[in-house]
């Protein structure tokens, strides 16, 4: 647990320092905010469509944000040494800590601010931080173990993301449904969708250790 918090701790200094992935992630998410807000302004949206905006938004945010989890290690030669003085598994789980964060904080902030300029309103407070929460941690986890995939293979964050759509689009369908009931869209068993987001992310955390460990060692 220590190692891992050192490692949460040292993606912070390095993310400060380059700017390349909180910083990114939060020009990107304000950006499309705004410009989702400003494309819908003459029109009144609904739960449903302002839930599909601001999932699709949060998508594209967390591809930008923690994609070069992996990758930013490879092109600065740190990786080396943190296989040669790092425990496998505290750096995994303190990247996706680190990871999760970044995305709860980019997610809530996109939500919030297409909320606003949608002139929408959250029916159910819990529902929605659930929803969000959840969300944008399997959203880390998946990208995690993609971006350390591709980090091995070479290939850029570019690559990490173009791995990770395909498996992060399941976060979608749950996700979009939870935020609609919870932004007063009534809709039949909706923390279903809660369980289901809570259900793919724990697989994901179940199974990338493993996917994470042989890209690793390779």
């Amino acid at each position: 647990m220590r190692d891992a918090w050192e490692i949460v701790k040292k993606e912070f200094v390095c993310d400060m320092r380059s700017r390349t992935g909180l910083g990114t992630g939060v020009l990107f998410a304000v950006s499309s905010a705004v410009s989702l807000g400003l494309a819908g302004s003459k029109f009144e949206a609904s739960a449903s469509v302002i839930a599909g905006l601001t999932w699709a938004a949060v998508l594209f945010t967390s591809v930008v944000a923690v994609s070069r989890t992996f990758i930013a290690e490879e092109e600065a030669k740190t990786a080396d040494l943190l296989r040669v003085f790092g425990r496998m598994s505290a750096v995994f789980w303190g990247k996706v800590v680190y990871a999760s964060a970044v995305m709860i904080c980019l997610g809530f902030l996109q939500a919030g601010l297409v909320l606003v300029l949608l002139s929408g309103s959250v029916a159910d407070p819990l529902m929605f931080i659930a929803s969000l929460a959840s969300g944008c941690c399997t959203l880390a986890v998946g990208l995690t173990v993609c971006s350390s995939m591709a980090a091995r293979a070479g290939g850029g964050a570019g690559l990490a993301g173009v791995m990770a759509i395909p498996l992060l689009l399941f976060v979608l369908a749950p996700g979009i449904a939870a935020l609609r009931a919870s932004l007063g869209d009534p809709l039949p068993n909706a923390w279903a969708s809660v369980v289901a987001l809570v259900g793919f992310g724990s697989a994901l955390c179940a199974a990338g250790p493993y996917a994470f460990a042989a890209a690793w060692k390779s």
